[in-house]
């Protein structure tokens, strides 16, 4: 007859995996730590409980017997009205619906056709609601074989087409030709993306022109602000 030996098992390692395993458990299912959420732990091989903080302005957390509820400072929602610092960003006569600031290309032009190359230009605006005010500087390399009255075109966005919305720019320059002491301006109708430029001839205003412009070196300077 052949004999068999029955292993005897090794209790302990069991006994104490199974006890680790309903410990655990019950720590997710039990009580708890008030105001406290489970997580793991740093290590990442346990269990902890963590506290739930606010963040002063940002986050504010409120602790109820059967319940935890996080709240912004002031409702984002579409339809909110939030306040910043005094500025009010829903209904009412504070109310701002754009802001933006950029740069933009100026493009001159005489009778229709621009010049033929610059030595620099550049453009800026800030846009504060329907209100854009715009800065623009221009320096000629060539001119070309251009005739007319000038104009500065591009400009960021388009004026408001009723012409109670015209507007009027400062203009200055250097090297402009044929002109001593006269007052300069810009005049943009409505409903466009240019200025025309004037200079005071008596009472009333003349149209600057390509005459008025050395061959190269002028700089022209607009600034002022229009309705859109």
């Amino acid at each position: 007859m052949t004999n068999y030996k029955i292993p005897i098992l090794n209790t302990s390692g069991l006994a104490s995996g199974i006890a680790k395993f309903v410990n655990n458990v019950l720590s997710v299912l039990g009580i708890g730590a008030a105001n406290r959420i489970l997580g793991v732990n740093a290590a990442g091989n346990d269990h902890e409980y963590k506290d739930i903080l606010g963040t002063a302005n940002r986050v504010t957390v409120t602790h109820a017997a059967n319940s935890i509820t996080l709240n912004a400072p002031q409702d984002l929602h579409t339809g909110a009205s939030p306040t910043f610092a005094g500025l009010n960003l829903g209904a009412g006569e504070t109310t701002l619906t754009h802001y933006r600031e950029g740069t933009w290309i100026p493009r001159l032009y005489a009778g229709g056709n621009e010049i033929t190359s610059y030595y620099y230009r550049i453009g800026w605006y800030t846009r504060i609601g329907r209100v854009v005010y715009i800065n623009c500087q221009i320096t000629i390399n060539q001119i070309g074989a251009i005739s007319g009255g000038l104009t500065i075109q591009n400009l960021p966005y388009t004026s408001d087409s009723a012409t109670r919305n015209r507007s009027v720019f400062t203009l200055g320059g250097h090297y402009i030709t044929g002109l001593t002491g006269q007052h300069l301006w810009g005049f943009m109708e409505a409903g466009t993306t240019y200025v025309d430029l004037y200079y005071q001839n008596g009472a009333s205003g003349a149209s600057l022109d390509q005459t008025h412009l050395d061959a190269e070196d002028t700089t022209l300077f607009l600034t002022g602000f229009y309705i859109i």
